[in-house]
């Protein structure tokens, strides 16, 4: 499945208890969005908990759904461009 995140990042150092220091970097979602799966929006297929937020389409499972829905990432494309102008952090991806 697609997953559209907006959020930022956070490192931290700490020493661990063998007083190594090592990094960790957190990720701080403030937005999240379900964009799609196998199906385009269809049933998640039997995964159960993982789909906090999402709710399932009220079409029967066995009805898969039209083809012309697998391009629903387009319009979260175009939301993801307007907004990061302001950000000063470099990100690798």
């Amino acid at each position: 499945r697609s997953v559209y995140i907006e959020g930022r990042l956070k490192t931290r150092k700490y020493t661990d208890k063998d007083g190594v220091e090592k990094y960790a970097t957190d990720i701080i979602a403030n937005e999240m969005q379900m964009l799609g799966g196998r199906e385009g929006m269809g049933d998640p297929g039997g995964h159960d908990g993982d789909n906090e937020g999402y709710s399932r389409p009220s079409a029967p499972p066995s009805r898969p759904p039209p083809r012309q829905q697998t391009p629903a990432p387009a319009p979260a494309a175009s939301k993801s461009s307007s907004g990061f102008d302001d950000m000063d952090d470099d990100i690798p991806f």
